[in-house]
């Protein structure tokens, strides 16, 4: 009938939902977020105490997390955006699939709009290692654990 409700799928039941989608991807890119900042205060920690912050005109490690956090928050809702476009729910490795595939691109953009805007705002003097390893090494972390985050948020 059509005005039945559909059901969940048997996978969708078993776990837990967060919504709306927003907060979904909010909170999958936060946590992946906390991850690949970890990461990178261990191994480039110049990438989150002068170059994220640069980006919005600040330095230090604290306006270097709050940036990076309200980036990866904000990526994360583009990413649930896009990736909940298909009705149904796709399996956890699809979605950690996705999340590094995403991760690729973002690390590929960055190369390009990074020292771009860097330049324009004239912060071009700080180190920039977008390209630099240890940072795709970050961000492939990032999309681990945001699809993972937004297998199990979703």
């Amino acid at each position: 009938m059509a005005s039945e409700t559909p059901r969940p799928s048997a996978a969708r039941a078993e776990t837990p939902t967060v919504s709306p989608a927003w907060l979904r991807g909010s909170a999958a890119g936060l946590v992946g977020g906390l991850g690949m900042g970890t990461f990178l205060g261990l191994t480039a920690p110049t990438v989150i105490e002068g170059t994220v912050p640069a980006l919005v005109g600040l330095s230090g490690l604290l306006a270097g997390w709050t940036v990076h956090l309200l980036a990866s928050a904000l990526l994360g809702v583009v990413f649930t955006t896009l990736v909940e476009r298909r009705p149904e729910r796709r399996p956890l490795t699809t979605a950690v699939v996705l999340g590094v595939a995403y991760s690729i691109l973002l690390w590929l953009a960055a190369g390009v709009a990074v020292p771009t805007w860097l330049a324009l705002i004239g912060a071009d003097r700080l180190a920039v290692p977008w390209l630099d390893p240890s940072v795709l090494a970050g961000l492939l972390i990032y999309g681990i654990v945001l699809g993972a985050a937004h297998w199990l948020f979703g």
